[in-house]
């Protein structure tokens, strides 16, 4: 479950809109450079669908953040259904101004089309 467009790497083969999303997904940890060891944050990681794919294929540390309880608690069970351990891949129920991190906790940072809204 992911809230974005997804990327047709082949127009000549028909591919699932799953594949079309994962295509998404690639593109955008290639244009990150995702390494192993790299520390992701995803603010507004919404179902956590990018950290866990993150932490999964290309062996980063990912952390997501979210303002919703129930987003975050099935990206949690989700990570640990797809056997990505909760020390590589996490979502934490939090708004991103108020993560613990301390200057350098994470080297790759990204927002896959969150929009935030501020009220007066």
């Amino acid at each position: 479950m992911i809230y974005t467009s997804g990327i047709i790497t082949d127009s000549s083969v028909e591919q699932s809109l799953k594949q079309l999303q994962d295509n998404k997904l690639q593109v955008v940890c290639e244009k990150l450079d995702l390494k192993e060891g790299d520390c992701l944050l995803d603010i507004g990681c919404g179902w956590g669908t990018l950290v866990m794919y993150a932490a999964k294929n290309y062996s980063c540390n990912a952390t997501g953040c979210t303002l919703s309880v129930n987003q975050a608690a099935f990206g949690m069970e989700r990570i640990k259904t797809n056997g990505v351990s909760a020390d590589k891949a996490r979502i934490i129920c939090s708004d991103y101004r108020d993560l613990p991190a301390g200057k350098g906790a994470y080297n790759k940072i990204v927002s896959l089309e969150m929009a935030e809204v501020r009220v007066p």
